[in-house]
């Protein structure tokens, strides 16, 4: 198997390159939005893991039916476009998230995005190679990518306040 095989190009060099730009542009325009996915990760793993199934498996079928509808297929186009794109994402936020929770087991309190984005996209990026697990890994690190996506970006209800 030829290493970077997950990221489409020819070597793992060039992809932790490509990431960690697209990472940098993330942060640096992103902001808040940016790092709201990691910190719902930190909080609620499991939890947007099962979020992040249910996103990866229903969206691509919605998006089908939408095409098969003639009249919302534009619409079905624009959502497969954003999915294309979370898809990517995805993989970032995992990294990210995953450079975290070691910068954290190893004891620092608040790491650095960046340095967080870089270690965490290196080990993703190796521990996608290894073979017949790899992609399992990639698999389960998608679902947790998407995950965090979709709890960042959901509509929060709001708290009630009890009455006295």
């Amino acid at each position: 198997m030829q290493l970077g095989s997950q990221c489409g190009v020819g070597n793992l060099s060039e992809c932790a390159f490509g990431c960690g730009q697209a990472g940098h542009w993330r942060r640096r325009f992103g902001g808040r939005l940016a790092r709201a996915p990691v910190e719902k990760l930190r909080d609620q793993a499991a939890v947007g893991l099962g979020f992040g199934f249910v996103v990866a498996v229903v969206v691509p079928v919605a998006c089908l039916i939408a095409f098969l509808l003639l009249v919302t297929l534009p619409l079905g186009i624009i959502v497969m476009t954003g999915y294309a794109v979370a898809l990517f994402l995805a993989r970032l936020v995992t990294a990210q998230y995953l450079g975290d929770w070691l910068l954290r087991r190893i004891g620092q309190d608040a790491p650095s995005e960046y340095l967080a984005l870089a270690g965490g996209l290196v080990v993703f990026l190796l521990v996608t190679e290894i073979p017949y697990i790899g992609f399992l890994i990639w698999l389960t690190a998608l679902f947790l990518g998407f995950g965090g996506l979709f709890l960042a970006f959901r509509p929060q209800r709001p708290t009630p306040t009890p009455s006295i």
